[in-house]
């Protein structure tokens, strides 16, 4: 751990101060690992091979100097490996230049320590084409310390080329869809993919070039550093490591040797790189020098970057000019691109009025908007975070649905019997009752606890209360009360009961959805059968949300290995298997919304004209859908609150006050949330009671600790190796 936070001193994630803030934000980042390799492939292959074959010809006697040229080298290799428009595929604007570029430096012998200059085609770069050249030096810090690794991954793959052949990689094209980062595609001459169905990570077309496929396992596995830090280091896992004793652990630690790893891997005091900046980086000419002030952005580590970057950093003309290009020629390309207009630098976005359905599957953007009235997300000046933040939202639909499939599958089709059971001339007060049954089973539904499966606290309490429900005739519209287990729940186990009212919002939209899959894939339960999931375990990890584990009674799936949405276990109580495929093609919103609204595809929708769309639309026509969907006044939610909410007695009323959250909405957000919101004295005795209770269970569970309420982290010092491949927590730090 040592080694780490030497390897990324200067970087906010070593400052205390921004612990919190880098356990949440370090899982998203090292999550585009497995996604960035399994992309860019073809480069990262073959830089990785270019420099391992180099350090295996390298003497182990070497020179100070001589070591520090294979280090240029390395480095040099890594800026190239960085570029994502550096790729030798077919399709890619610079494959006939890179590729070319690329067999020159297969022909050189392992003991070439030069990299030959760019060709004048990349100095000539104007604009939005030169800036493809900038590269973060957090790329080129993970390139140097993962190189070894890489390179022997693709020797085991058997990739095809060397010094005598040419590239294989010119004959595969690149993939049909742009490479994202948080749902953004930043290449806007290739497509945003929108389907969830389409796997990013298989890459047949690689075989033409290789002998075994690059699987999602073997990035998934190892990414983001092969285990070399310690596990949960920033609430990372940082993949496994290399068997110990195998030969591929014996050749990484030699080539990381050589190579001067751990100290060789390390970040710099220029967060950004070019080509022909001569420093670092030095393989185009002439040189231009660092992009960025140097003694500015040194200043800038040193204050640990406390002030805001606009004072830290001065532009130099060469970087001011530079970004005068992009934006003139950023939007150029938008013409070009209308498609993406707005991806490009900035976000993405589309208007999506053609993607009106007529038969009303996709309801419009203004009834989104009007469902959502009064959240962040439907304000102007809040479109370009709701942009990045709301498809990582979206991102943990798929994994809700697969952890909680029994409970999700439940409250579905008790919503989905009745309303088939409706009568389609209804009275209004006779759709509000199904409507408040609705919004009830919502919230239930919500309540991760709410879990009938075996290992769950409240299995057996929930176990009956669901067999009560499911024995009802499917024209009663009202559920059971809870029985006093739940009402004399306290401290953290009744803070357990509140949701969000965006989680009911989510389930009042998609039972229709959620209750004919399940009775596609022949769900076995009902009024005169018992509550199969009783039988079923538990995930033998807890859930969690953007890496945090909020189940601390279940261990942290630190495994990248293990697939969370594969649970066979589900057989027990249903026909079919619940797939990636079933959760991820249609989450978030089964393609309800217009696709790029905030970002986010919303999924793919029931084929025209197929009976699961008729049922779905008839379904959401009796429930009252679209206008039934809609977030409230009211943020959060709990059983005994009598208002939207009314399954626990005695009501002891909202949470939060009413009047407070209602003014709250009516200006936008606009100020804190500590004035807009004034906390009732249940309010504050819950929270008095949770907190007290947490640092109780925490004592329960120290494997856990912090992960209650705050975020996981632990001591990890158990985790080092002795010989040497986990690099210590100072390591990372400094590096």
């Amino acid at each position: 751990e040592e080694t780490a936070l030497r390897q990324n001193a200067g970087t906010p994630c070593v400052l205390e101060h921004n612990k919190d803030l880098c356990n949440v934000f370090s899982p998203l980042v090292a999550e585009q690992c497995p996604r960035f390799v399994a992309y860019f492939w073809p480069q990262v292959s073959f830089w990785s091979e270019e420099v391992v074959r180099r350090v295996e010809a390298f003497p182990q006697a070497a020179s100070t100097s001589e070591r520090e040229q294979l280090q240029k080298f390395t480095r040099n290799a890594a800026y190239l490996g960085c570029v994502w428009d550096f790729d030798p595929r077919s399709g890619s604007g610079w494959s006939e230049h890179v590729t070319k570029y690329m067999r020159s430096v297969a022909e050189l012998p392992s003991s070439s320590l030069q990299l030959p200059e760019l060709p004048s085609f990349f100095s000539e770069l104007n604009g939005i084409d030169r800036g493809k050249l900038i590269v973060t030096d957090s790329c080129l810090m993970w390139f140097s310390a993962m190189f070894c690794d890489l390179g022997y991954l693709a020797r085991d793959l058997g990739v095809r080329r060397g010094p005598s052949q040419d590239v294989c990689w010119k004959e595969v094209a690149v993939p049909p869809f742009g490479f994202t980062l948080f749902g953004i595609n930043l290449m806007p001459d290739r497509p945003l993919l929108h389907s969830r169905a389409t796997d990013e990570y298989d890459r047949p077309e690689y075989l033409a070039c290789q002998d075994k496929r690059l699987t999602r396992e073997d990035v998934q596995s190892w990414c983001p550093m092969r285990g070399h830090y310690p596990a949960a280091l920033w609430n990372i896992s940082w993949g496994e490591p290399a068997p110990p004793g195998s030969v591929q652990r014996h050749d990484v630690l030699t080539c990381n040797k050589k190579l001067g790893n751990p100290d060789f891997t390390r970040v710099t005091d220029m967060p950004l790189h070019i080509a022909d900046e001569g420093e670092d980086v030095d393989v185009m000419k002439p040189f231009r020098g660092y992009l960025l002030d140097i003694d500015a952005t040194h200043a800038a580590r040193e204050i640990s970057l406390s002030t805001p970057l606009d004072e830290a950093l001065r532009f130099n003309p060469e970087m001011a000019g530079l970004v005068a290009d992009i934006a003139a020629s950023a939007l150029a390309t938008a013409e070009q691109f209308p498609e993406q207009r707005g991806s490009l630098i900035s976000l993405a976005g589309t208007d999506n009025d053609e993607d009106h359905d007529d038969d009303g599957w996709v309801w419009s953007e203004e009834t989104a908007l009007r469902q959502n009235a009064g959240t962040p997300c439907v304000l102007e000046h809040n479109k370009d975070l709701c942009n990045v933040f709301s498809p990582l939202v979206a991102e943990q639909c798929p994994r809700f649905v697969a952890y909680f499939w029994p409970q999700v599958s439940f409250w579905s089709e008790e919503v989905v019997r009745r309303v088939e059971a409706f009568p389609q001339a209804a009275s209004t007060s006779e759709r509000e009752q199904l409507q408040k049954f609705t919004r009830n089973a919502a919230y239930l539904g919500c309540v991760w606890d709410f879990d009938p499966r075996s290992g769950s606290g409240w299995s057996e309490h929930v176990t009956k209360y669901m067999r009560s429900v499911a024995e009802l005739p499917s024209s009663s519209l009202q559920l059971p009360e809870l029985p006093s287990f739940f009402s004399e729940l306290n401290g953290i186990d009744r803070g357990k009961l509140i949701v969000t009212d965006s989680c009911l919002m989510w389930f009042s939209a998609m039972f229709c959805d959620l209750g004919y899959l399940a009775r596609d894939l022949g769900v076995r339960r009902g009024p005169s059968q018992d509550v199969c999931w009783k039988e079923v375990a538990v995930p033998p990890f807890g859930f969690t949300l953007f890496g945090i584990n909020l189940m601390p009674d279940r261990p942290l799936l630190h495994s990248r290995a293990t697939d969370e949405y594969d649970r066979p276990e589900y057989l027990a109580c249903q026909d079919k298997r619940l797939t990636r495929e079933d959760v991820q093609s249609w989450c978030p919103m089964r393609g309800h919304y217009p696709a790029a609204l905030w970002n986010i595809s919303w999924g793919e929708p029931a084929p025209p004209g197929s009976v699961q769309r008729h049922d779905v639309l008839t379904c959401n026509k009796k429930l009252g859908n679209p206008d039934f969907t809609r977030v409230t006044d009211m943020p959060l939610h709990i059983a005994d609150e009598g208002e939207d909410v009314d399954v626990m007695k005695p009501f002891r009323g909202y949470l939060l006050d009413i009047d407070a959250t209602h003014a709250a909405r009516e200006i936008s957000l606009s100020t804190p949330l500590d004035e807009a919101l004034r906390f009732n004295p249940e309010m504050a005795g819950l929270v008095a009671d949770i907190a007290a209770s947490a640092l109780a269970t925490a004592e329960q569970f120290p494997e856990q600790r912090g992960s209650l309420i705050s975020l996981a982290g632990t001591d990890n010092d158990e985790d080092h190796d002795d010989d040497g491949w986990v690099w210590s927590e100072e390591t990372a730090l400094r590096q």
